[in-house]
């Protein structure tokens, strides 16, 4: 009976075919589309339902980074990069505010006492991000828009997310950060401490580690070779159109972070910035790039041993080599915030030769992580 039915619906479907041609074969395609979207779609009613942040995966690994642009293949054009600068200080809730309060009191009493102490010096918030189009085959550019803050501020947020300001226990994170709808639109006053995560590539092909010193965020993390938050009285260049307005220097963020932290001096065309994005677990926005440098490892190294620079957060370096499989064993072995994952992610592809080179480079993380 069975194959009788089956000899039925082929003949059936012969007969239709020849009477209604492709008509028929588009409303055959359309039907069993249908009863597929159909099936999917009971099956997926028994499945649990996961919150999608818009976060990156790295494999199979999901990180805290959400991308607000790039996607590391292609780099920005330094022409093209706009940043826009308000020098007034960005406003903190009144519990914030608070906090920070408490935070420089303390800070005031330990200088006052000769103790060590957090020295505040002046920061900037991303108030707005937009990622545009240059031309007509879309190269993508930042445009960023700053305000001025200070490190007592970055204290009383990023680094206190999880600190209870409600007496139900309700913490920073909870209230300001887990309610928000759309990651990609930055929190002014929550936004502190932005700046530029870098990775240093060497002549002989090794990318430049860092580990982190005892105080501060991250305390003895592996991250990437340099992580420096932007001054606005360092960084800041004059807008072309009106040189009584300023605006924000990436480039020179980059270039007077490599000098106070590895000893580097590298000039702006050896730095390449390749996207931005939000960090969730401390809700840190960064720009991320890379440097191309003219030294070796061995030569860095030395450089940073030689004490002429300030080398305050890093505590030691070492490299790993610039090859995706090695890069992905170094993400899969050890502990690095999301921001550090996705920088070095988007430098290996970046400097891998083939246009198919993030292709390469996932199918290698699926495999190892």
């Amino acid at each position: 009976m069975e194959t009788l039915l089956k000899y039925f619906f082929k003949a059936v479907n012969w007969l239709l075919t020849q009477f209604f041609g492709d008509a028929y074969q588009g409303v055959k395609k359309r039907f069993a589309k249908n009863v597929q979207r159909k099936i999917k779609e009971i099956s997926n009613q028994n499945q649990p339902v996961i919150d999608d942040r818009g976060t990156l995966f790295l494999g199979k690994t999901e990180t805290n980074f959400v991308i607000g642009g790039g996607t590391g293949q292609v780099a920005y054009e330094p022409e093209s990069v706009r940043t826009f600068y308000d020098d007034s200080f960005v406003e903190l809730p009144d519990e914030l505010n608070q906090i920070r309060t408490r935070i420089e009191q303390t800070e005031i009493a330990k200088q006052d006492e000769g103790l060590k102490h957090l020295y505040n010096t002046h920061q900037v918030t991303l108030v707005n991000a937009v990622h545009s189009n240059v031309d007509f085959i879309e190269r993508g550019f930042p445009i960023l828009h700053f305000k001025k803050s200070d490190y007592y501020s970055y204290q009383a947020t990023v680094a206190s997310l999880d600190q209870p300001i409600a007496s139900d226990g309700t913490t920073i994170r909870q209230k300001y950060i887990d309610t928000i709808k759309d990651y990609q639109e930055p929190s002014p006053f929550l936004s502190q401490g932005v700046g530029i995560v870098l990775t240093v590539v060497t002549s002989d092909e090794k990318i430049v580690i860092s580990h982190r010193k005892d105080t501060g965020i991250r305390p003895h993390e592996m991250d990437v070779s340099v992580v420096e938050a932007i001054d606005p009285d360092k960084d800041y260049t004059y807008d072309p159109n009106n040189r009584q307005k300023k605006s924000i220097d990436l480039y020179s963020a980059a270039k007077r972070g490599l000098y106070e932290e590895l000893g580097l001096d590298v000039q702006k065309d050896e730095i390449t910035l390749l996207g931005y994005g939000l960090d969730l677990e401390y809700y840190q926005w960064n720009v991320i790039g890379t440097a191309h440098i003219n030294l070796t490892y061995d030569e860095v190294l030395r450089q940073k041993s030689s004490g002429i620079h300030g080398m305050n957060e890093l505590k030691k370096i070492e490299a790993v080599d610039l090859d995706p499989k090695k890069v992905a064993q170094l993400l899969k072995n050890n502990k690095l915030w999301s921001t550090a994952q996705v920088a070095l992610y988007w430098t290996t592809i970046y400097n891998m030769n083939e246009y198919s080179r993030k292709k390469e480079m996932d199918k290698i993380l699926l495999e190892i992580m």
